[in-house]
């Protein structure tokens, strides 16, 4: 216990080395121009026209200025990304109006925001397995899972969804009772948040073509299935009365989190890491250009 407690309290802090030195990626150049109200088309029409661009012209496009408004971001969003509810953008837009847009300001409230989840996901435990030792062993996978650390100091809206849907889950259990029912609706519970992210991702892709099955962050609801299941099933085995299945399940949990902390070492010691795979190459773009 005390090494999944110590992996909670320390691991956690992950999501802070050199959040701010990793390339900032196509994704977040995107999150940048809308949250200083800017559109794509406004800044195709106005570089865009043969002539040489300069840093200094891009960088205008990603910062916040005395035309950035809330309604604008809004309008933004609206007419070119409407599948993106305006809540991060309008979080981030105040965010860097207060302590200022450089790269660590802006991924630094994705950090922040993902330290709710720990906090989330023990509660949910507690209401699907009335079992705080596997809400302990749920938030011990989480701080160290390589997705759930690399999506955190993300400047995007990743970790402020993941972090209002458990809660949303939380009420749905609240809502269907299943509180005060067997753990067998609990379990299809977790099926259904599974299997129904999925298939709806992978049947289109086989039927009509499409690579959405393939990008991983489309599939954070099913992990966080995953993360429940594995810490239940961990927590029922240490307690066991056997022995020897204690020990064989204590070192499987050892060495879960020890490949987590592991991948989380590793991970911030490089500028680009396999989730930003469209602007893998930009480093090196940047250092034979500059």
């Amino acid at each position: 216990m005390f090494f999944i407690y110590s992996s909670v309290i320390n691991r956690s802090f992950f999501r802070f080395i050199n959040f701010d030195q990793k390339v900032y990626w196509y994704d977040e150049t995107i999150t940048s121009l809308r949250v200083a109200s800017y559109r794509h088309a406004e800044v195709v029409q106005q570089i865009f026209d043969g002539k040489k661009i300069s840093v200094q012209t891009l960088q205008k496009y990603q910062k916040v200025s005395s035309k950035t408004t809330l309604l604008a971001t809004i309008y933004s969003l609206a007419t070119e990304a409407p599948q993106h509810p305006p809540l991060y953008f309008l979080a981030a837009q105040l965010w860097t109006q207060w302590l200022g847009d450089l790269v660590a300001t802006m991924r630094s409230l994705s950090v922040l925001i993902s330290i709710l989840i720990f906090s989330y996901f023990y509660w949910l435990c507690i209401e699907l397995f009335g079992s705080s030792l596997t809400g302990w062993i749920a938030i011990a996978l989480i701080a160290v899972s390589p997705f759930h650390v690399l999506y955190a100091q993300k400047a995007g809206e990743y970790s402020l969804w993941t972090s209002i849907t458990i809660p949303i889950l939380i009420l749905e259990i609240y809502s269907t009772y299943f509180c005060k029912k067997s753990l067998q609706k609990a379990w299809l519970f977790i099926l259904t948040l599974v299997e129904v992210t999925a298939i709806a991702l992978v049947l289109p892709d086989l039927l009509w073509g499409g690579r959405r099955s393939t990008v991983s962050r489309y599939f954070i609801t099913c992990y966080l299935g995953i993360h429940l299941s594995v810490a239940y099933l961990i927590a029922t085995q240490i307690t066991s009365t056997s022995f020897p299945q204690r020990k064989i399940w204590q070192i499987i949990i050892a060495m879960l989190i020890s490949c987590g902390i592991l991948s989380c070492a590793i991970s911030p010691q490089s500028v680009v890491w396999w989730n930003k795979y469209n602007s893998y190459d930009n480093p090196q773009v940047a250092r034979t250009h500059n």
